[in-house]
């Protein structure tokens, strides 16, 4: 498989990242009405915990649609998994 066969599978079969821009675009959603409805230092936590959660939220909606997200056995795929894992610990 080279480069470009791999860059295509993946693209596939992680449906291009759709789970993790929906989990984005809900996250954004909340923070739009928090924004509105709470104080500020409410609202400070509200984006701090959800800017935490976006990418687990996404992994979980993927979960939910039988999606690979690390699309497995695909070598841009443990790449793909190694840099989410460090997103996630950042």
């Amino acid at each position: 498989m080279n480069i470009a066969e791999a860059k295509r599978d993946l693209a596939q079969r992680t449906k291009k990242g759709f789970p993790v821009i929906i989990a984005g675009i809900l996250f954004w959603v909340v923070a739009s009405i928090t924004g509105v409805l709470l104080s500020e230092k409410q609202v400070v936590w509200v984006y701090l915990i959800g800017m935490g959660c976006v990418f687990p939220c996404g992994l979980m909606i993927a979960a939910i649609l039988k999606i690979d997200m690390f699309a497995k056995g695909n070598p841009l795929g443990t790449l793909a998994g190694v840099i989410g894992g460090i997103n996630v610990l950042n």
